[in-house]
Protein backbone atom coordinates (compact mmCIF):
# COMPACT_ATOMS: atom_id res chain seq x y z
CA UNK A 1 0.00 0.00 0.00
CA UNK A 2 3.17 2.41 0.11
CA UNK A 3 5.52 1.58 -2.37
CA UNK A 4 5.54 -0.30 -5.37
CA UNK A 5 8.38 -1.35 -7.81
CA UNK A 6 7.71 -1.96 -11.73
CA UNK A 7 9.65 -3.54 -14.75
CA UNK A 8 8.87 -3.40 -18.24
CA UNK A 9 10.35 -4.93 -21.25
CA UNK A 10 9.30 -4.05 -24.60
CA UNK A 11 10.69 -4.94 -28.15
CA UNK A 12 10.15 -3.19 -31.29
CA UNK A 13 11.25 -5.19 -35.02
CA UNK A 14 12.66 -2.40 -36.88
CA UNK A 15 13.60 -5.32 -39.47
CA UNK A 16 9.72 -6.21 -40.13
CA UNK A 17 9.00 -3.01 -41.24
CA UNK A 18 6.53 -3.21 -43.99
CA UNK A 19 6.38 -1.09 -46.84
CA UNK A 20 2.91 -1.05 -48.66
CA UNK A 21 2.99 0.65 -52.40
CA UNK A 22 6.70 1.49 -53.67
CA UNK A 23 6.56 2.96 -56.61
CA UNK A 24 6.65 0.59 -59.56
CA UNK A 25 10.10 1.99 -60.40
CA UNK A 26 11.90 1.64 -57.31
CA UNK A 27 14.04 -1.86 -57.32
CA UNK A 28 13.38 -4.19 -54.53
CA UNK A 29 17.37 -2.98 -53.70
CA UNK A 30 16.07 0.53 -53.08
CA UNK A 31 16.91 1.68 -48.90
CA UNK A 32 13.02 2.01 -48.96
CA UNK A 33 12.38 -1.91 -49.77
CA UNK A 34 11.68 -4.31 -47.15
CA UNK A 35 14.83 -6.41 -47.91
CA UNK A 36 16.72 -3.07 -47.11
CA UNK A 37 14.96 -2.92 -44.07
CA UNK A 38 15.78 -6.35 -42.57
CA UNK A 39 19.06 -5.84 -44.12
CA UNK A 40 20.05 -3.11 -42.41
CA UNK A 41 17.55 -2.59 -39.11
CA UNK A 42 17.53 -4.94 -36.13
CA UNK A 43 14.97 -5.25 -32.78
CA UNK A 44 15.71 -2.94 -30.33
CA UNK A 45 15.51 -4.08 -26.63
CA UNK A 46 14.42 -1.38 -24.35
CA UNK A 47 14.30 -1.96 -20.06
CA UNK A 48 12.66 -0.01 -17.71
CA UNK A 49 12.82 -0.01 -13.83
CA UNK A 50 10.82 2.29 -11.90
CA UNK A 51 9.65 2.57 -8.30
CA UNK A 52 7.07 4.83 -5.90
CA UNK A 53 7.29 5.28 -2.69
CA UNK A 54 4.46 6.82 -0.58
CA UNK A 55 5.91 8.85 2.35
CA UNK A 56 2.03 10.55 3.60
CA UNK A 57 -0.96 9.54 1.87
CA UNK A 58 -0.59 12.88 -0.02
CA UNK A 59 3.19 12.65 -0.65
CA UNK A 60 4.94 10.09 -3.43
CA UNK A 61 9.12 10.12 -4.36
CA UNK A 62 9.54 8.28 -7.10
CA UNK A 63 12.43 7.25 -9.66
CA UNK A 64 13.66 5.44 -12.51
CA UNK A 65 15.76 4.37 -15.33
CA UNK A 66 15.70 3.05 -19.29
CA UNK A 67 17.53 1.48 -21.54
CA UNK A 68 17.05 1.16 -24.97
CA UNK A 69 19.36 -1.11 -27.84
CA UNK A 70 20.34 0.79 -30.81
CA UNK A 71 18.08 -0.53 -34.34
CA UNK A 72 21.13 -0.58 -36.34
CA UNK A 73 22.39 -3.92 -37.48
CA UNK A 74 25.62 -2.84 -38.96
CA UNK A 75 26.92 1.24 -38.49
CA UNK A 76 28.96 0.94 -42.07
CA UNK A 77 25.62 0.23 -43.74
CA UNK A 78 24.01 3.59 -42.63
CA UNK A 79 24.82 7.01 -43.79
CA UNK A 80 22.89 9.30 -41.58
CA UNK A 81 22.70 9.39 -37.59
CA UNK A 82 20.09 6.85 -35.89
CA UNK A 83 19.97 6.14 -32.11
CA UNK A 84 22.57 3.24 -31.16
CA UNK A 85 21.87 3.26 -27.29
CA UNK A 86 19.03 5.52 -24.90
CA UNK A 87 19.94 5.89 -21.49
CA UNK A 88 17.17 7.54 -19.41
CA UNK A 89 17.27 8.46 -15.46
CA UNK A 90 14.51 10.04 -13.52
CA UNK A 91 13.29 11.28 -9.88
CA UNK A 92 10.31 13.26 -9.16
CA UNK A 93 7.94 13.73 -6.31
CA UNK A 94 4.07 14.29 -6.48
CA UNK A 95 1.31 15.43 -3.97
CA UNK A 96 -2.08 14.97 -4.07
CA UNK A 97 -3.57 19.19 -3.13
CA UNK A 98 -7.63 17.95 -3.00
CA UNK A 99 -9.55 14.97 -3.92
CA UNK A 100 -9.48 16.11 -7.83
CA UNK A 101 -5.86 17.96 -8.16
CA UNK A 102 -2.24 16.61 -8.16
CA UNK A 103 0.96 18.51 -8.36
CA UNK A 104 4.09 16.24 -10.10
CA UNK A 105 7.72 17.70 -9.78
CA UNK A 106 10.47 15.25 -11.82
CA UNK A 107 13.64 15.47 -13.25
CA UNK A 108 14.58 13.78 -16.42
CA UNK A 109 18.05 13.08 -17.60
CA UNK A 110 18.88 11.12 -21.46
CA UNK A 111 21.89 10.77 -22.84
CA UNK A 112 21.50 9.21 -26.65
CA UNK A 113 24.78 8.02 -28.07
CA UNK A 114 24.36 7.79 -32.17
CA UNK A 115 26.01 6.45 -34.98
CA UNK A 116 28.80 8.33 -36.43
CA UNK A 117 28.23 9.90 -40.34
CA UNK A 118 29.40 11.38 -42.70
CA UNK A 119 28.26 14.64 -44.40
CA UNK A 120 28.93 13.98 -47.46
CA UNK A 121 30.53 12.22 -50.59
CA UNK A 122 32.00 12.30 -53.47
CA UNK A 123 31.97 9.77 -56.18
CA UNK A 124 32.38 8.47 -60.03
CA UNK A 125 31.46 6.05 -62.09
CA UNK A 126 34.77 4.22 -62.66
CA UNK A 127 36.22 2.79 -66.26
CA UNK A 128 34.33 -0.62 -65.40
CA UNK A 129 31.34 0.76 -64.17
CA UNK A 130 31.94 0.01 -60.06
CA UNK A 131 31.66 3.64 -58.05
CA UNK A 132 34.75 5.47 -57.42
CA UNK A 133 35.36 7.39 -54.48
CA UNK A 134 36.59 10.84 -54.90
CA UNK A 135 36.23 12.10 -51.37
CA UNK A 136 34.31 12.39 -48.34
CA UNK A 137 33.63 14.53 -44.86
CA UNK A 138 34.90 13.84 -42.06
CA UNK A 139 32.82 11.67 -39.33
CA UNK A 140 30.50 13.43 -37.36
CA UNK A 141 29.46 12.02 -33.83
CA UNK A 142 25.92 13.80 -32.57
CA UNK A 143 26.00 11.94 -29.29
CA UNK A 144 23.74 14.26 -27.23
CA UNK A 145 22.09 14.62 -23.33
CA UNK A 146 19.18 16.04 -22.24
CA UNK A 147 18.16 17.66 -18.58
CA UNK A 148 14.52 18.38 -17.88
CA UNK A 149 12.64 19.79 -15.23
CA UNK A 150 8.84 18.25 -15.72
CA UNK A 151 5.66 20.22 -14.15
CA UNK A 152 2.24 18.57 -14.26
CA UNK A 153 -0.39 19.85 -12.86
CA UNK A 154 -3.25 17.11 -13.08
CA UNK A 155 -7.03 17.24 -12.83
CA UNK A 156 -9.66 14.21 -12.45
CA UNK A 157 -13.37 15.17 -13.37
Amino acid sequence: KRAILSLDYERDWYNAIRVRNTPFWLPETTPFSRESFKERFAATNAVRLGGEFKATPRWALRAGVGYTSTMVREKALLNSPLPEQILDISAGTGFVLTRSMTLDVAYRYSATSCSDYRLFYGARLAADGSPELLDASGLYSTDYTHHQILLTLGFKF
